[in-house]
């Protein structure tokens, strides 16, 4: 919050930047705190997954009819950027879908509850579907991380079948000319220069970074040769840096990495009740964090909101299994 306001004061634009501060830092974070405040027993946080689980089937259905009906018609492009519906663009639908599949694949694989699981299980299914339509690359190598990880979680004999199932999908990538959107030279087309002239202006103003919303501005006033299109570096840790300075990038790095310890203690050692909650927050961040390598993984509306809810029903969990707090009826029904 504070690195936030700073760099609404080093803003090129003051309108702009106190937008941005509302919407990506001071809401989600209000919100954060209401449901660590409010939030007590797993089936509390599990309907917060399953509200977020509503809202994304409306975008995965929608953008997945969309491409289809694409391909059914043979009009999709593999070398041009796919159809999308509702979003702009592919990538930002699957920086939405895929931690919230993480959470979801986790609660289907672990949490008790026949109606639950089912709802979760229909859930993942159309959401890695929708993921897969996408073709967004970071979505895809997000997806295959958080598939990993539960193979993992559920024993070393389904890592490999995860890694059988990932050459299999290679293999049919490459026979349907669908590789020519995976190569490095694809994958990364762009993003090389563009984080080359992100650090070049970040040389230029270590300590202040751009300041909200200050990219594109900061980076064509370096360098008016490089025609710059993205509000960001595309890059998790050049955004912050961009965005709020050294002192937002160290901030959320903390943050970050708490509530990953949060959640790998309470998956490891919490609450039976809370482990299938902790792990798949777990899995969330690490898909955040490898999109975010080459994306925009939080400075948007949505992103900004989910990062904060998963971050408060992990803490949430921390309070329950700790015993920080425990409601008076907590004896009656855990």
């Amino acid at each position: 919050m504070l690195a936030g306001a700073i760099s609404i004061v080093t803003a090129p634009s003051l309108l702009a930047a106190l937008g941005i501060y509302r919407a990506y830092f001071v809401e989600p974070m209000l919100i954060a705190v209401a449901l660590v405040s409010t939030v007590r027993r797993p089936r509390e946080a599990q309907l917060i997954v399953l509200g977020l689980c509503a809202g994304a089937t409306v975008l995965a259905i929608a953008n997945s009819v969309v491409v289809l009906r694409a391909i059914l018609h043979h009009t999709f492009n593999p070398h041009a950027s796919p159809p999308a519906a509702i979003y702009a663009e592919g990538n930002m639908i699957a920086l939405y879908l895929v931690p919230v599949a993480a959470v979801a694949g986790s609660l289907l694989l672990f949490a008790h509850g026949v109606r639950l699981r089912l709802i979760l299980g229909i859930f993942s299914a159309i959401a890695a579907a929708a993921v897969i339509l996408t073709f967004s690359r970071g979505g895809w190598v997000a997806l295959g991380v958080v598939a990993a990880g539960l193979a993992v979680a559920l024993g070393r004999r389904w890592l490999w079948v995860c890694l059988l199932g990932a050459g299999i999908a290679a293999t049919i990538a490459q026979l349907t000319g669908l590789d020519v959107r995976v190569g490095p030279d694809k994958t990364l087309d762009g993003r090389t220069t563009l984080w080359a002239e992100s650090l070049r202006m970040l040389t230029n103003r270590p300590l202040t970074g751009a300041g909200l919303s200050g990219f594109m501005q900061r980076v064509a006033a370096l360098d008016p040769s490089y025609k710059v299109q993205l509000m960001y570096p595309h890059n998790i840790v050049l955004n912050f840096w961009s965005e709020t300075g050294l002192l937002g990038l160290g901030a959320f790095t903390v943050i970050f990495c708490v509530a990953a310890a949060i959640s790998w203690r309470g998956w490891r050692r919490g609450a039976l009740e809370w482990r299938p909650l902790h792990l798949g927050v777990l899995l969330a961040l690490v898909a955040i964090f490898v999109h975010g390598l080459v994306d925009v993984p939080y400075f948007k509306n949505d992103l900004s909101l989910q990062f904060w809810i998963l971050a408060a029903l992990t803490v949430a969990g921390r309070a329950w299994w700790t015993q920080s707090w425990r409601p008076a009826s907590s004896a009656i029904d855990p």
